[in-house]
């Protein structure tokens, strides 16, 4: 705590363990997300560290400015509703109100549709949804609607996290529902795991700069991840390199050109391999340093969380390992919220199978039950509102030329048959390529309905190529 630097006896110099990594923390926090946001994380985290026991009444706080100051990706997000009034002051108040319903809608589902919590928000967002297509609302109603609809899918999940506990304060619930660090990512982190990995260690002790230090290589390296591969597209597309296009904390949506420009400048069927593959490491990226960076964000703040990749990135044998090596957060999503309600639900689907063939069939369905709600809950607002309604349930059930297969693949691997092992280091090497390979192709398909110039049928035909 700061405070045991004004009242203990030790030198200023005895504290440098800490304070260096505090310094690089809000530096890079300066690069990745920018003057504004920086400026807040900074006096959060340090508010934070000083009274570890008012932590949750300053994030709940810097949860509020977030919101309503419209920072980092609420105010991207923010951007596509129209006001006919365009004063600021006019425009927060729309922001404040939407935000107050959505902490309500998180009160009640977490007071009262606890056993139906996500039937119920589904439901809520349709009902939304259909409300904003008769527009019959006023324009006041129908712009806090559209804010509160934006804000909702960002904290849709992070109100079925919440379930996990019997009971949440006003200020947990705040400081949950849109924390601080969703300016760094749209996936929330389990509150859950926020309350049992909080640390209150003495400052300048070696448990507490360990976990400083692991917040500092969390952000400077993805950071640079994003910036290698973001240098890596502009240098594929012939663009002009500047700092400002590096951009530290997002991964370009055009990664698409880098892959007509990858096929353009190898051809054949390596070239577009090639291409594949470097779409799929831009996906990887664009989710997983997006939680990295929250978890940074997390444990300046005081909570030791685990970070959203792990050691199965590289070391993975199966396509689940593989998956759950850069998607924790996603995985502990499937395993400790979804899979024991779909489990549940469908029993009568697995009646009379065998063990294997049950577990086969319980994470098949969790894998493309959870992907279509994570699909409706968080894409169904801007798609309808770019796109309009059939074009969304277009997309919708387009996903499911990533989710079945995707999900038979994990499937298959949660029966952890290794036929790999049968043929030594060939098998192996076998495994570590044809893995990655797959998801990218994937998950390539599942994105390019979001690209114009785009279509699955022209992937399709790749393939057809690729196989030929």
């Amino acid at each position: 705590m700061l405070t045991d630097l004004l009242s203990s006896r030790k030198k200023f110099s005895d504290y440098w363990d800490v304070l260096i990594p505090y310094v690089l923390f809000i530096l890079g926090c300066f690069f990745v997300f920018g003057g504004a946001t920086a400026a807040l994380l900074a006096v959060t985290v340090i508010c934070c560290v000083a009274m570890p026991k008012r932590r949750f009444v300053f994030l709940t706080i810097a949860s509020i400015i977030t919101v309503v100051g419209e920072f980092g990706i609420f105010h991207f997000l923010l951007r596509t509703v129209k006001l006919e009034n365009g004063d600021w002051l006019l425009r927060g108040f729309y922001i404040a109100v939407a935000y107050l319903l959505v902490l309500v809608t998180a009160w009640l589902s977490q007071k009262y549709w606890r056993r139906y919590v996500i039937l119920t928000l589904l439901g809520v967002q349709a009902i939304g949804l259909f409300a904003l297509s008769l527009e019959v609302l006023g324009p006041i109603a129908h712009a806090v609607l559209q804010i509160y609809l934006i804000l909702f899918a960002v904290s849709f999940f992070a109100m079925i996290f919440n379930q996990e506990l019997k009971r949440m304060s006003a200020l947990e619930l705040g400081s949950s529902v849109l924390p601080i660090w969703a300016v760094a990512t749209k996936f929330p982190i389990p509150f859950r795991l926020v309350k049992v990995h909080s640390q209150e260690t003495v400052l300048g002790t070696n448990e507490q700069t360990r976990l400083y230090w692991r917040g500092v290589k969390l952000l400077y390296v993805n950071a640079a991840a994003v910036a290698l591969f973001n240098g890596l597209l502009l240098f594929l597309k012939s663009e002009p390199l500047t700092f400002e296009k590096l951009n530290f904390n997002f991964v370009y949506y055009s990664a698409y050109e880098g892959f007509d420009a990858i096929r353009a400048s190898f051809g054949g069927a390596f070239g577009q391999w090639a291409g594949f593959l470097f779409v799929g490491i831009g996906a990887l990226l664009r989710v997983s340093v997006g939680l990295n960076f929250a978890v940074a964000i997390a444990v300046f703040c005081g909570f030791n969380l685990p970070a959203n990749t792990s050691s199965l990135a590289y070391r993975y044998k199966t396509y689940g390992e593989f998956l759950r090596g850069f998607y924790f957060y996603y995985s502990y999503l499937l395993t400790r919220i979804f899979f024991p309600r779909v489990n549940k639900a469908f029993a009568f689907m697995t009646r009379g199978l065998s063990s294997r063939a049950a577990s086969f069939v319980n994470v098949f369905l969790v894998i493309i039950i959870t992907g279509l709600i994570f699909n409706f809950s968080r894409y169904a607002y801007p798609h309808y509102y770019n796109r309009g309604f059939e074009r969304t349930m277009e997309l919708m059930l387009g996903s499911l030329l990533y989710f079945i297969p995707a999900g038979a693949l994990v499937a298959y691997s949660h029966l952890k048959l290794k036929e790999w092992e049968k043929f030594g280091p060939l098998g192996l090497l076998f495994t570590k390529i044809w893995i990655p390979l797959t998801y990218s192709i994937l998950i390539t398909i599942k994105t390019s309905q979001l690209v114009p110039e785009w279509d699955v049928s022209k992937i399709i035909q790749m393939l057809k190529e690729l196989i030929r």
